[in-house]
């Protein structure tokens, strides 16, 4: 059963722009051995950066719409199927003919962390700027804009300049490839979420220690966005925004990991939650990180259970004393 939707002041919806996957991870049942066959286990989900947001924004109780573009395949057809069964908003999808659904493999070590990864979102070239223009009412009207850099350049680029004073725009850097989408455009979002690598990227700079990230974070700030959460793994994350909040914050490292891929989206949801319902950074940033857990704990891309209450427990559970501040 879907949480009531929260209603938000003024428009009550959020929408993405991006990815919408199907997922295949494989985990390995001991010791990688490279370049050979290793036993292992496989799960199936539906994911997708931009998606797997939304579904965490869902199943939150916030109103979500959903613009990306599938082939007419079975990969496709369970996607959707899930969407809706998360309360997604399908209406504004793109169906194409002759081309296949996004679809994304990973590769998992014994401990559930990920060694490689592939994807094939080339579906994504459909999602144009005619077609962003065809819901632009949609999009303006949004209490928040989610997007990720699989998009093409030149409708990302669009997508900023028709944000541009009417919606927060809030994007996942997703992987150093994609990431070099952003360079040029990082004013034009409200919120960025990279992590090292990224951020490296997207900064021009080499980043080598808490002042390097620091110092990555305010060229980016001072191109005009307004917050940015670096993701450090293990070591929680580094916020910092141009109303003079900044801070390192994490919670106590979890013993077993099951599955990484979906902890980046998960923080970037509660990243837009938090920002919906006019929490504190710190609010948002603990409730992000739980949010973090409670996805890598769980075989599925997305955990199925995510709500406040558990965000909550979570939160209890692995709190530290003497978080890393500055």
């Amino acid at each position: 059963m879907m949480a009531e939707v929260i209603v938000m002041s003024g428009n009550d919806y959020v929408v993405g722009i991006g990815a919408a996957n199907f997922d295949i991870s494989g985990r390995s049942r001991s010791h990688m051995i490279m370049r050979d066959s290793n036993p292992g286990h496989f799960s199936f989900s539906s994911g997708g950066v931009t998606r797997n947001i939304l579904e965490n924004l869902s199943r939150l109780g916030i109103k979500t719409h959903l613009m990306t573009a599938f082939g007419r395949d079975a990969f496709g057809e369970t996607v959707l199927k899930d969407c809706r069964k998360a309360g997604i908003g399908v209406s504004f999808i793109l169906r194409v003919d002759d081309a296949s659904s996004s679809s994304y493999i990973s590769i998992l070590d014994g401990s559930g962390d990920m060694q490689i990864a592939m994807s094939d979102m080339s579906v994504l070239e459909h999602i144009t700027p005619s077609y962003l223009n065809l819901h632009s009412e949609l999009i303006k009207n949004a209490a928040a804009v989610v997007c990720d850099p699989g998009l093409p350049k030149n409708t990302l680029d669009h997508l900023v300049s028709l944000t541009a004073g009417f919606v927060p725009l809030f994007t996942d850097a997703v992987s150093t490839t994609y990431a070099r989408k952003l360079i040029g455009i990082t004013g034009g979002f409200f919120c960025i979420k990279p992590n090292l690598m990224e951020l490296s990227v997207i900064s021009g700079m080499d980043i080598h220690n808490d002042g390097d990230i620091e110092s990555a974070c305010d060229g980016i700030l001072d191109s005009g966005t307004k917050q940015i959460a670096v993701t450090l793994g293990k070591d929680g994350c580094f916020y910092k925004d141009r109303l003079g909040n900044r801070f390192f914050r994490k919670l106590r490292e979890i013993d077993r990991m099951v599955n990484a891929t979906g902890g980046g989206d998960a923080f970037m949801s509660l990243i837009i939650y938090g920002y919906i319902n006019r929490f504190t950074a710190e609010e948002t940033l603990d409730l992000a990180l739980a949010a973090g857990i409670a996805a890598i704990t769980s075989e599925r891309t997305n955990n199925l259970s995510i709500s406040r209450e558990m965000l909550n427990r979570v939160i209890k559970e692995y709190s530290i004393e003497g978080d890393k501040e500055k």
